[in-house]
């Protein structure tokens, strides 16, 4: 057998022995998630733990009790790509006759907490989080473009976030709750808590809530007037 022609078998069976995880992305360096690279990599809670582009190419299944994905690094944006991230909690379309809820606090996906302490510059947008205590639970950043349902506590929770066209409906607990947040143009319907709990500052603006308990917006709040609260200015 010539040399070169070694040399080729020996490169093909390096190839082959990388796993389907660490070669699965995009030409722009943007890392593909799905099921099975999920499981490839252990499990869930996935987990994201350095900079860069993370996009959902399917939808995940996450088991109870258990978070989906937890961001645990800076400056990360996760495209859930239109898909969903499912957990077992399931309620009705009013939010209520809801299975057992979770036995702990998980999330669908949580950007609070990393190593180095809190976490900054991430991006969660576009898809579906459902089945969960917190659709998505984040410590700064920006979520956006979420269909957030379904959910224990909250079917989306930010700290010093900006919170906007986001449709938070149809969750057990409240809509969206945020604490020093921005939040805009968002849709919270027929959920069994209130619609919108805002404390410690922030913006709330142009969003519309119907068929839940209220609206918790604290006086240091500022709003911009234009909120619609079952039916009134809020």
């Amino acid at each position: 057998m010539s040399r070169s022609v070694s040399k080729l078998f020996v490169l093909i069976a390096l190839m082959s022995s990388i796993p389907v995880f660490a070669g699965n992305k995009s030409p722009d360096d943007t890392v593909l998630i799905n099921q099975a690279a999920v499981l490839d990599a252990g499990g869930f809670p996935f987990k994201i733990t350095v900079p860069g582009s993370y996009k959902l190419v399917g939808n995940l299944a996450v088991p109870a009790n258990t978070g989906g994905i937890l961001i645990q690094s800076n400056d990360v944006t996760l495209d859930l790509n239109g898909f969903s991230i499912t957990g077992a909690f399931i309620c009705d379309n009013g939010g209520n006759n809801c299975t057992a809820p979770p036995t702990k606090e998980v999330s669908g996906v949580e950007a609070v907490a990393g190593p180095a302490g809190n976490i900054f510059g991430v991006t969660i947008k576009n898809g579906h989080v459902r089945g969960f205590s917190r659709g998505i639970l984040t410590f700064g950043g920006i979520v956006e473009g979420i269909t957030a349902y379904s959910n224990f506590i909250a079917g989306i929770h930010g700290f010093d976030a900006v919170v906007r066209r986001n449709d938070a409906s149809r969750n057990h607990g409240a809509g969206i709750a945020c604490e020093s947040c921005v939040v805009t143009e968002n849709i919270a319907d027929s959920n069994q808590g209130n619609g919108f709990i805002m404390v410690f500052g922030g913006v709330f603006g142009s969003n519309s809530f119907t068929n839940s308990a209220n609206a918790d917006i604290s006086n240091d709040v500022t709003s911009q007037g234009n909120n619609s609260c079952n039916g009134h200015v809020c």
